[in-house]
């Protein structure tokens, strides 16, 4: 209850907005320790009645993805009659999408080493391998301003932050809208997510779902806006987007020289290499139709 977060915790509001629900970030000194934490607090008033499965998945999101170095960790959940406080670790480090376009606007524009691209690529796939074989839960909304990191200066401290759109890929989903359809365990629905960074398969889920290699997908985009300072697919509008991840030919990662000339030729192989492994798992995969009751 309310009365024990306040018992354990000094609140000071600091931030804004969550994307996805009505909730303000704040901060919170530990009474005991000291140690400063992060609180989400959500009003519950403002959360439609069918929207509640978000936070109860959330919250169970954040409690599998406990123990990996690179996912947000839970510290403790308060509920009252008015809000949910989420209480998580405190990331100071700021978003991975900042730090990009920090450097983007720099004279000459700047991209990260290779050797701090890599670790964080590499340190990005071990926490997703995580979530999907040790806590089955899959993200789906993987974008730049998912990520924080810990400390500014250390860019191995990259955390995935924001489950609000997760869901355990073993489970059915409440929001499915096929009637008279089945799907077999381990396929999602719901076309949720980014734009700029979903998978093209999540905008079909009606006909076929989709899997947890839906985030695999935006873990290369991710990887090609670090190694370039640029997003892969970018249409004049959003809906101009979507026309390019529905039309399989525009697929094809493009390496314009405006943003590749002086990029090391690794980074690209790095790159055409993923979208080959993405390509083949998912044609492994994508037969999995669902199935009339």
């Amino acid at each position: 209850m309310v009365q024990a977060l306040t018992v354990r915790f000094e609140l000071t509001s600091y931030a804004s907005v969550c994307d996805q629900l009505p909730a303000q970030s704040l901060s919170n000194l530990e009474r005991e320790t000291k140690e400063w934490f992060a609180v989400k607090a959500i009003n519950k008033s403002q959360v439609p009645e069918d929207e509640r499965n978000i936070l109860e998945q959330e919250v169970i999101s954040l409690e599998r993805a406990q123990g990996h170095p690179h996912l947000v960790q839970l510290v403790d959940v308060f509920e009252d009659r008015k809000h949910i406080y989420i209480v998580t670790e405190l990331l100071t480090g700021g978003e991975l999408y900042e730090r990009v376009l920090d450097m983007a606007h720099r004279t000459p524009p700047e991209t990260f080493s290779s050797l701090d691209a890599a670790w964080i690529i590499r340190d990005i796939l071990d926490a997703i391998r995580y979530l999907h074989e040790n806590c089955n839960v899959a993200h789906r909304d993987l974008k730049a301003s998912n990520f924080l990191f810990a400390r500014k200066d250390d860019p191995r401290s990259i955390k995935i932050i924001d489950f609000g759109l997760s869901h355990r890929a073993a489970e059915p989903l409440s929001s499915c809208n096929c009637e008279k359809r089945t799907f077999a365990p381990g396929i999602l629905i719901g076309c949720v997510g980014t734009v700029y960074y979903v998978a093209p398969e999540v905008l079909t889920h009606d006909t076929l779902g989709y899997t947890n290699k839906c985030d695999i997908w935006s873990v290369g985009v991710i990887a090609y806006l670090i190694l370039s300072g640029s997003l892969p697919f970018l249409g004049a509008s959003e809906r101009e987007t979507v026309k390019l991840l529905m039309t399989e030919s525009e697929l094809q990662p493009k390496f314009p020289n405006s943003k590749w000339k002086s990029v090391d030729p690794n980074r690209i192989l790095l790159l055409s290499a993923a979208k080959g492994s993405y390509q083949s798992t998912y044609s492994s995969t994508s037969h999995e139709a669902p199935m009339d009751r």
